[in-house]
């Protein structure tokens, strides 16, 4: 079940979200109010492990360290919430900071680990380190649906309204 909602039901919900967000209506300031500080929070937890040596023995550890800090439940814990006490008009606001959470976050977090594991890996090329990396975060269960979302929504498409029920399911 956890496979499912993981890999399955909640790429599908996020794509679905990232697909319909308007843009224009979202509050840029508040958003970046919490994220940018956040994301140099990331960066100072992962670079003090680092320079402590914390990914000497295991190179995922600093980045680790780094998502424990910082990163909340709001998926598992806050969609239901959201849904719960504001509705689906809640709920799109808070996807939508989900979204852009995975996205940025995520995706940050992503990077670092990949570029360290593949680091890590012995007789691996710059370029192929690069190509690990990118491969590795791109195809993230949250990431992947995220950015899948965004294009959808920047090519200006809607979704079919059978589709779009079958993903609000």
């Amino acid at each position: 079940l956890s496979n499912l909602v993981f890999l399955v039901l909640t790429p599908a919900l996020l794509f679905r979200t990232t697909a319909r967000v308007d843009f224009a209506s979202l509050p840029w300031l508040t958003l970046s109010a919490f994220f940018v500080p956040l994301a140099l929070m990331i960066l100072l937890v992962y670079c003090l492990q680092r320079r402590r040596g914390a990914g000497r023995s295991e190179p995922a550890r600093p980045c680790v360290h780094a998502i424990t800090v910082n990163f909340g439940n709001t998926l598992q814990v806050g969609v239901p919430l959201a849904a719960g006490i504001f509705g689906e008009a809640g709920l799109a606001i808070h996807i939508t900071v989900v979204s852009l959470h995975a996205l940025i976050i995520l995706s940050l977090l992503t990077v670092l680990v990949e570029h360290d594991l593949a680091r890590a890996q012995p007789g691996l090329s710059l370029a192929q380190t690069l190509k690990t990396t990118v491969r590795n975060t791109v195809i993230h269960p949250v990431v992947l649906p995220v950015v899948a979302g965004l294009t959808f929504n920047g090519l200006g498409l809607t979704l079919p309204a059978v589709l779009d029920e079958v993903l609000q399911l």
